[in-house]
């Protein structure tokens, strides 16, 4: 749960900062957070998923 906490903060952080950036109008900023936000929520999928699964295959052994 504590995981799944932090890595929703840190997603409003990101949406947070590039709405800032917008409206400062510095667009290269806007996209560099948008792009690690995404890659940010890709990677942390990705390990949710993975700690899931192993926690599943730990219950079938």
């Amino acid at each position: 749960m504590v995981t799944v906490v932090c890595i929703a903060s840190v997603i409003i952080g990101t949406a947070a900062l590039e709405k800032r950036y917008v409206a400062h109008g510095d667009a290269a900023a806007a996209r560099t957070v948008k792009q690690f936000g995404r890659w940010f929520l890709i990677g942390s999928g990705a390990y949710v998923v993975w700690v899931w699964a192993v926690a599943v295959l730990a219950l079938i052994a």
